[in-house]
């Protein structure tokens, strides 16, 4: 079973390849994960941070209604769409693709 510090660092793998295949952009898509251990957790990708260097701190931990555990850290708005109660999937990813500029 995953720990949480892995999890971050998966988020992380799986944003940086979205990132770097252009389906997402710099501030748009988001993954998140359900923590396995913890009824009442997941971690989402932040809202407004470029997602192309993001850091397994940077990673945000929240509850099912979409509160941060580190109020200095904000969430992706997407959050309380994500993850409730009655919808708890294990791992999501929203891509936001880039335009197509060719």
């Amino acid at each position: 079973m995953s720990t949480e510090q892995d999890l971050r660092k998966e988020i992380i793998d799986v944003v940086d390849e979205l990132f770097a295949m252009d389906m997402i952009t710099s501030t748009g898509g988001n993954v998140s994960a359900r923590i396995p251990d913890e009824e009442d957790a997941f971690l989402i990708t932040p809202t407004r941070l470029h997602k192309g260097g993001l850091t397994p701190d940077l990673i945000v931990k929240v509850t099912s209604t979409g509160k941060s555990y580190d109020r200095r850290q904000r969430p992706s708005v997407e959050t309380r769409v994500r993850h409730t109660p009655t919808s708890r999937p294990p791992f999501t990813v929203t891509p936001r693709c880039a335009p197509y500029w060719g």
